[in-house]
């Protein structure tokens, strides 16, 4: 992937995440300025450690934006045992309403929540 298609990638991640640059920026401690010069293609791939730095922020995995900046093969996950997006919503939804609260309110406790519901799924596979 080009500098320039991988900035547009994580523009839209980003964005879907309701994500300002500044709060990325706090979250990941990688600076707006370069954020947003990545974002724009002007800086070419990030190196690994960025994206280590904004995948959590981002709820992306690690290995995702490794392949997206083409540092890695994609390699086929099984996903049959995987949770759906339609899953997850809903139990986002139940949790919500059970004890009255927003968990989209902040993007980075909503990736959080995301993540913490994909990972309590692919460990019940490996059981």
């Amino acid at each position: 992937m080009e500098a320039k298609e991988f900035g547009e990638y994580l523009k839209s991640v980003r964005k879907e995440k309701r994500m300002t640059i500044r709060q990325l920026e706090l979250y990941s401690k990688v600076s707006n300025a370069y954020i947003s010069q990545l974002e724009r293609g002007d800086r070419g791939l990030p190196s690994p450690e960025i994206l280590k730095k904004l995948s959590q922020p981002l709820g992306v995995d690690y290995n995702e934006l490794m392949v997206k900046a083409g540092y890695v093969e994609e390699t086929k996950k099984e996903s049959v045992n995987a949770l759906p997006e339609s899953r997850i919503e809903q139990i986002i939804n139940e949790t919500e309403a059970e004890f009255n609260v927003n968990l989209r309110d902040d993007p980075i406790v909503e990736n959080m929540v995301r993540q913490i519901l994909r990972s309590m799924a692919e460990s019940k596979k490996r059981d």
